[in-house]
Formats: C-alpha cells, structure tokens, sequence
C-alpha cells in the first residue's frame, strides 16, 4: 500500500498520481506502528479508503499457471507482480 500510494512514489510505482495528505498521514503511522494491532487497524483504513475512492479498477486479469513435477514439494502460486513463482519461495526438492 505504501509504495503504491504513497504521495512521494509519484509517478512510479505511484501511477495514479494519489496525493492526499491524509493517506500519506495513515501509511507512515502504519509502518511506524509498534504492534501488529495497531498497525493491522492503519492498513485496514487505507484498504477502506482506497476502496471507496476507487482509485483503481482492474480493467483485465491475467491468469497465473504454475506447473511442477510430483517429487517437487510445498509448490505455491505467489501472484507477486505477475509471477506465478517468486523466487521459488516454499519449493522443496
């Protein structure tokens, strides 16, 4: 949430060109947050937020296929950034 709406990531990755003040004011208290209540409420309102403004609205949705062999264990699909495996997080020979 922060690196993409975050007023200071504009442009890049902030290309909706958000800036709002307020937002800015919920990001940074939630990575500031000593505990993960508090900082789970912080992202809970900008998700709210972000929401009701609609900032984006996925106009595709590309579908991820992630093959691998039997003997191969723990195999998950990420989804981070279009890729189906990322970094071969839980592979298990």
């Amino acid at each position: 949430m922060y690196l993409y709406y975050h007023s200071k990531n504009r442009p890049v990755p902030n290309r909706m060109m958000w800036n709002d003040a307020e937002t800015d004011r919920i990001l940074d208290a939630g990575r500031t947050a000593t505990n993960d209540a508090d900082c789970a409420n912080f992202f809970k309102e900008i998700q709210r937020r972000m929401h009701d403004e609609a900032l984006m609205i996925p106009a595709a949705h590309s579908r991820l296929f992630l093959v691998a062999k039997k003997s191969i264990k723990n195999v998950r699909s990420h989804g981070i950034y279009s890729a189906a495996l990322y970094k071969g997080l839980d592979v298990q020979p």
